[in-house]
């Protein structure tokens, strides 16, 4: 049986950004890898976020969060951002 091509990936201006600036380089290869694997089965590799109104779901690489919406219908997952666990779950006050 063939597997499913993987979706396309899409990176946001915010990730590439915070990815060049912030994250060490050595994560950075593994953040990476990550995403090509979530790519290949993302409802496997993501989980839902609490609030059910947002489209979003998320993926643990160590300290940080991935945060993803998947595209079925053009089977493109775009990557939205990416946050250290520490501020992906405090609420704005």
């Amino acid at each position: 049986m063939d597997k499913p091509e993987p979706y396309k990936i899409v990176l946001s201006k915010k990730f590439s950004k915070v990815l060049k600036k912030s994250i060490d380089k050595k994560l950075h290869s593994g953040i990476e890898k990550e995403i090509l694997l979530i790519s290949e089965a993302p409802y496997k590799k993501t989980t839902t976020i609490q609030d059910p109104n947002l489209p979003f779901r998320k993926a643990r690489k160590g300290e940080y969060r991935i945060f993803v919406h998947i595209d079925d219908d053009t089977r493109t997952l775009y990557i939205l951002n990416i946050i250290h666990r520490d501020r992906a779950y405090k609420s704005k006050e």
